[in-house]
This record gives structure tokens, sequence and C-alpha cells, in this order.
């Protein structure tokens, strides 16, 4: 009967080394409450790392495609309501708010040239704004705006209003005017009523039919403009709609006047209908620009206009 070999025979002396050994005695027990507790805890802790991360990750991608996508408006909310969209004049893409949203401090608009937007708002004072195409504005507060760039209309109540604009400051003093930035420098056109208007110390009044700018010595210079014409047709397009149907002849024409910057000149009785009440206007002027409003309005009440010289005149259709 052949003989069989000492295990130290085997020739590897770790399997030799492990067979001397004998078995190994049983595993103590594990307290796994002692144990899962700090494991739980390092676990959550980096669940917790990987959700914040994550969060951060979405907030800048959510940015980068608002400020990259083809809309026109960009809030900030931080606050209690100081102001609400009252129209909006879009292009393709717009994904600004709602007609009726409202604005807090902080909230920042802008507004894309191409294709052309616009925006129209009322603040809480009173204070109606109209932002044109390609424009910046930061409403700080219901009474202190921030134009960064482009051009805003400003309907003045009564309350006060600081409009920053270029290192300029304007105030107005019961007013409509349009503040514009051009290659850096603030114009402020006057509608109606006068703006008190300050930069680097110094201070001047622009008044109706006025510009006021700071000059090429940094000095600030009035000079005449005219308050109707092509140059202040962009604020038709952000203007919030005037409601025709059942308003009177006489609010229309003040508002078409006010919209193009003319003087009206209108007999009282062609403001009245046959039986000697105010005249009122029936249907919809809604997307007919405004030489088309005041031809479809004033024909059907058997009228027609005429403008010359910034004066909106009103006669008979059958006048000469």
């Amino acid at each position: 009967m052949p003989s069989r070999s000492h295990p130290t025979d085997s020739g590897d002396p770790i399997a030799d080394a492990l067979r001397d050994a004998g078995p190994r005695g049983p595993m103590p027990p594990l307290d796994l409450e002692t144990l899962g507790g700090p494991a739980r805890a390092a676990w959550r802790r980096r669940a917790l790392a990987r959700r914040a991360r994550r969060r951060r990750w979405l907030v800048a991608a959510a940015l980068v495609m608002a400020l990259g996508a083809a809309s026109a408006v960009w809030i900030l909310r931080q606050g209690a309501p100081i102001g609400t969209v009252t129209a909006r004049a879009q292009g393709d893409g717009w994904g600004g708010p709602a007609v009726g949203a409202e604005l807090a401090p902080g909230t920042r608009l802008v507004t894309w040239s191409e294709p052309p937007e616009g925006l129209a708002l009322e603040l809480r004072t009173g204070h109606r704004l109209r932002l044109d195409a390609g424009s910046e504005l930061v409403l700080d507060s219901a009474r202190k705006l921030e134009l960064l760039r482009g051009a805003v209309y400003v309907e003045a109540a009564d309350a006060p209003l600081r409009l920053h604009a270029a290192g300029t400051v304007s105030e107005h003093v019961g007013t409509r005017y349009e503040v514009r930035i051009v290659e850096g420098v603030a114009a402020v056109r006057v509608r109606e009523g006068r703006v008190r208007l300050e930069a680097e110390g110094q201070v001047v009044e622009v008044g109706h039919g006025e510009v006021g700018r700071a000059a090429a010595d940094g000095t600030l210079e009035v000079a005449p403009s005219p308050v109707y014409g092509p140059s202040w047709g962009w604020i038709r397009r952000a203007a919030p709609p005037f409601a025709s149907d059942g308003a009177s002849l006489e609010a229309f024409l003040q508002w078409a006047a006010a919209e193009g910057g003319f003087t009206l000149e209108v007999g009282p009785e062609l403001l009245l209908d046959p039986s000697g009440q105010p005249a009122l206007v029936r249907g919809s002027i809604v997307d007919m620009d405004l030489d088309a409003a005041l031809s479809s309005v004033l024909a059907g009440a058997g009228l027609r206009y005429e403008v010359e010289g910034g004066r909106l005149r009103v006669v008979p259709a059958e006048a000469p």
C-alpha cells in the first residue's frame, strides 16, 4: 500500500502555514446597531451632498437656458409686489410674464431687439411705464428705477419717481417723457410737463418739446425736440389696449392725441350724438395702429381727421 505524503511536503509554504494553524474559530457576534448608526449617518451626509450639488446644477442650467432662449424677460422676485404687467408685445419664443403678472422689488426686465419686443407695466404708485425693444430696466422700488440700456417711456403720477440712467437722474413734474441710453449717454425727451435732470452736481429742467442730455464736455444741455413723429412710434408697440367699445368719442380722441403726441382740435358739437348725448364708440381697435384706429372710429361717426404741425384736427367727413 503506498504511503501518504505529510502535509508539509506540499512545497507551498502558504498552504503549509494555513494547515499548521488549524481551523479558524467562530467570529464574535457583531453589534449591528452600533455599526449601522454611523454608516447610515455617513450615507445620509453623502446623499444630501449629492442632492445639493444636483440642485445647484439644475439652477445653473435653468439660468443658462433662460438667458440663451429667445425670450424677453428675466425676473428676480424679492418681496411684496410693487407693480403689474399691463401689456406685452411679443416676438417668437416670448418667455416673459403674462399680462397681470405681479412684479416685486429687484425685478429686472430685459427685452430683446430681434424680434422686437415691448412691455408695459403699472406701478403701485400709479406710474405707467413702457419698455422699448432691446432694453433693460431694474425696478429697485416703486419710486426708484434704473435703466441700464434701451429706452423707457413714463406716464407719471403724482408720487415721486427717480429714474437713474447712465449717470443721470430724472425726476418728473407731472409729465410724460422718454429716457433713452445711446452709446452710454442718457437723453430725456419730454412730451408733456417738465423733468428735472441731474448729473455730476449739475441740474437742468427739460420742458415740453425739449430734450436734455450730457454734452461732449460733460455739461448738461437742453435743445428743442418734437413730441410727435416716427421716433415716438415704438411706444405704441407695448401700449396697453384702449377699451374702445362703449367708450366716449371724446375719451378715445384724447387717448389718440396722447399716444401720438398731438394737440387735439375738435368742436364740442362733434362729440355728441344726434340726441345731444356724448357719442360712444362701438367695436374694438385691438391690433390696429393709430392711423387705422382713428380712421375706423371717426368714419363710424361721420367724421375724419387731419394731422398738421403736431395738431390732430377732427372735422365732419364732408368738410373741405
